[in-house]
């Protein structure tokens, strides 16, 4: 515990960052060793149809709308779960049991963020190992700070830089 003592007192952004590269560098080895690149003009090409990413309508809804939807329904949970525990721990007549009610509520919090990570990966098609690991860095800044805004604003950020990437990536090839 006295290793992850001074990562825990990081600003949750922070925090956030330095849990997000070792996950992109592993979607990189991820992608290099099952040959995943041999593919990339047609899955890059199919990506940038599917998203619609020669409109600013496709754009938006890549790196806005949908991720605000998929936080408020996978992350919303798990926050409506630290936000009653929170409440409970206030309550007078719960005062002895307090540290029963933290651990259960956050143990509950991190269960379902577990769950709904898997729930939502089985569903995924493209790159299903960045989603989960992107997921539980998301979950963990709900979890820290009480709030969808980190979550939001870190899920933004990544399908911007995806959409940059593509979008690049497509106009060089094409």
């Amino acid at each position: 515990m006295k290793l992850l003592r001074p990562i825990r007192e990081f600003h949750p952004t922070i925090t956030g960052i330095l849990f997000m590269m070792p996950i992109a560098l592993g979607v990189l080895i991820y992608l290099t060793f099952n040959n995943q690149f041999s593919g990339f003009p047609k899955n890059l090409k199919s990506a940038y149809q599917l998203y619609d990413l020669n409109t600013v309508k496709g754009i938006f809804e890549l790196v806005i709308y949908d991720l605000v939807h998929e936080e408020v329904n996978y992350r919303g949970l798990v926050l409506l779960i630290i936000l009653a525990t929170n409440w409970l721990r206030k309550q007078d007549w719960l005062v002895k049991r307090e540290k029963v009610i933290k651990y259960a509520g956050y143990s509950l919090a991190i269960a379902a963020m577990i769950a709904l990570n898997f729930f939502y990966v089985a569903g995924h098609k493209y790159y299903p190992v960045a989603v989960l690991g992107f997921g539980f860095v998301w979950g963990y800044l709900t979890i820290r700070t009480g709030s969808l805004l980190y979550p939001i604003a870190f899920h933004c950020a990544s399908n911007a830089i995806a959409a940059l990437a593509i979008i690049a990536s497509y106009h060089l090839l094409y």
